[in-house]
């Protein structure tokens, strides 16, 4: 005797070749929700040919030394799954379990794992397949079945781009930290007049690019103070890989301000304030 709970699943697997007819006034969705004391079931076509049974009679199993009164209301034809015996009797769930309480084994059990772990089962999946297929009972093979081929779908680009984007990742920090250092180092030079005045009104080289140096980074450290809060605030917390991303990003912003003061004081004073026709 086999029984099952879900049954569309069933016929996806077990009853894979098997096609299934009722009686009058039943249909899969009565035999499912059938919890009826009177003992109902499906048998195979031969089965009935053989014993000259129609559908509505009774036949009787012999369930733990006892004789249980059984009615037919339906009949397959075809075979199931190596996984179950021939001539086979499907019956609901709630009657599998009324006879034979815990005298019975799962042919196929469905598991429900915790969503936020689909992506860990997925690259488990082989090493699952194979620890199944290592176990037997008997002369049945279990097999490991992921039914969410949704998830299977999307998990696969998914993995893809998290592939392409682990590639890039260390090129787009070391692109922006070059970026932060280049634009420091150009608004600097902008500022080249303005060193060249300063330098006139007897300021020396170490001042000004002092002066240049401290301005610029109080603009982008209170730049990233803020951003920093913002993180922490819709986030509850920062990772240490975006504080490295952070720190080096200000290592460039450094850089460029040093080298762009460097530059801009390197030059003659009054070259720069002159006016060129």
């Amino acid at each position: 005797m086999v029984s099952f709970n879900e049954w569309d699943r069933f016929f996806i697997g077990t009853g894979a070749g098997i096609t299934v007819k009722f009686m009058k006034g039943y249909d899969e969705k009565v035999f499912m929700e059938n919890e009826s004391e009177a003992v109902e079931a499906i048998v195979p076509e031969r089965f009935m040919k053989e014993l000259g049974k129609r559908w509505g009679d009774i036949i009787y199993l012999i369930i733990k030394e006892e004789y249980t009164p059984c009615r037919i209301i339906g009949s397959y034809e075809g075979e199931l799954s190596s996984a179950v015996l021939s001539d086979t009797i499907i019956m609901s769930e709630y009657h599998m379990e009324q006879l034979m309480g815990n005298n019975f084994f799962y042919v196929v059990t469905k598991f429900t794992f915790d969503s936020a772990k689909n992506k860990e089962l997925l690259q488990k999946e082989k090493e699952l397949k194979e620890m199944v297929s290592s176990a037997k009972f008997g002369s049945i093979e279990p097999r490991l079945m992921i039914w969410d081929a949704e998830l299977q779908q999307v998990i696969e680009p998914m993995e893809r781009n998290l592939s392409f984007l682990k590639i890039i990742y260390p090129i787009a920090v070391i692109v922006f930290t070059l970026i932060g250092g280049v634009l420091n180092f150009l608004i600097i030079s902008f500022r080249a007049k303005e060193a060249a005045i300063i330098r006139i009104l007897g300021g020396t080289k170490r001042k000004v690019r002092i002066l240049f140096i401290v301005e610029q980074g109080i603009i982008y450290l209170t730049g990233m103070i803020l951003g920093v809060i913002l993180i922490v605030m819709l986030q509850g917390g920062i990772s240490p890989n975006i504080l490295m991303n952070i720190l080096l990003y200000l290592t460039g912003c450094t850089l460029g301000s040093i080298l762009g003061s460097i530059f801009v004081t390197n030059k003659i004073p009054l070259e720069l304030l002159q006016v060129k026709e």
